[in-house]
């Protein structure tokens, strides 16, 4: 099942808050969701020109010109907090009208908030080390090496826009590529499935090297001598 783009819009809102306000990203945008419509109220022209920025990156990241996630987005945060704090002046007043239709509501956000961020400190998740994985590639390589560096985005955030280096939407390439050429490949640990996708249209691992949450393969053809 995919996700619309309205929820990978959402998802990528809060990711970019989470990563400047650990772990409120959800509390920031749910308040800035308010405070679009405290603004929109007062003066529509402020409104369009906090949004502004959102989406010419949006525009940006759709073309190809810029990734768009997490640290990328950084730029983004003053917007995501003069809106959470419009909406915090927004549900204020309303409290002040209907305050306990609305405590419940409060007090069950934080409290999922606070729960996922519990859960964190108890089970720290490991981050995901694609710096890592791309220096080990960038150092072994060869000049004709194929390299699959899923997703895109994030090696576009370290390195800048390479049309030789393969994203997620161009495994069939890779697919045809393993058989005759050296293809590094960079995965998450879960995908053991893409793996053996690549092994099955005729590459053989002979290189692993693992990094926090990642594996870098090195595939061969399993007959040498088809090596162009």
């Amino acid at each position: 099942m995919t996700r619309t783009d309205q929820e990978d819009d959402d998802a990528g809102s809060i990711c970019i808050a989470n990563y400047g306000t650990r772990d409120l990203g959800l509390i920031l945008v749910v308040l800035a969701s308010f405070g679009c419509r405290a603004v929109l109220r007062r003066s529509p022209a402020l409104l369009v020109m906090l949004l502004t920025p959102v989406g010419l990156a949006i525009g940006a990241a759709i073309l190809g010109k810029y990734p768009l996630a997490h640290r990328t987005g950084v730029f983004l945060l003053p917007m995501i907090w003069l809106l959470a704090a419009a909406g915090v002046g927004l549900i204020v007043e309303v409290a002040r009208r209907h305050g306990r239709e609305l405590a419940l509501a409060g007090v069950l956000l934080v409290a999922w908030d606070l729960t996922c961020l519990l859960g964190q400190i108890a089970v720290p998740s490991g981050r995901l080390d694609y710096r890592g994985a791309f220096a080990h590639i960038h150092q072994n390589q060869r000049a004709d090496d194929l390299v699959c560096a899923p997703p895109a985005v994030v090696y576009e955030t370290y390195h800048g826009k390479n049309p030789a280096v393969l994203s997620e939407d161009q495994f069939p390439q890779v697919d045809q590529a393993v058989p005759s050429r050296r293809v590094w490949v960079v995965l998450g640990n879960s995908r053991g499935d893409l793996r053996r996708r690549f092994e099955s249209a005729g590459g053989r691992v002979v290189h692993r090297h693992a990094v926090s949450g990642l594996q870098v393969l090195l595939l061969e053809p399993r007959d040498p001598f088809r090596i162009e």
